[in-house]
């Protein structure tokens, strides 16, 4: 089962960071990160490049600038439309995750699944 998760960002230097750590600190890693910036005006771009440089070897986390504003909404549908994963988490700029949030809910997906075959 291929998890993404997609991440709609906008001005979210300041948080962002605290975000993407509880998400590669999780006990059952994403496939994939995909962050879509909606035209950031402060840091954002660079604390995302700045942190995948250093945090994410295996290059989980892809950054994607939308080229004009789309609003939260969009910018989420831009990410699901792109997203590869079985299943599709959304997570904002400012959340911060339990370590084992991924592991838990892929477990129940696997749970119900193989209740109904």
């Amino acid at each position: 089962m291929k998890l993404s998760i997609v991440l709609a960002a906008y001005n979210g230097a300041e948080t962002i960071c605290a975000q993407l750590e509880s998400i590669l600190a999780q006990t059952r890693k994403p496939d994939e990160v995909l962050i879509f910036d909606d035209c950031s005006t402060d840091d954002t771009v660079e604390t995302v490049r700045r942190f995948a440089a250093q945090y994410d070897p295996d290059g989980a986390i892809r950054l994607i600038q939308n080229e004009k504003k789309q609003g939260w909404r969009a910018n989420f549908m831009l990410g699901f439309r792109q997203a590869a994963g079985d299943v599709i988490f959304c997570a904002d700029q400012d959340d911060v995750w339990h370590k084992d949030k991924l592991e838990k809910m892929r477990n129940e997906f696997l749970g119900n699944v193989s209740h109904e075959l």
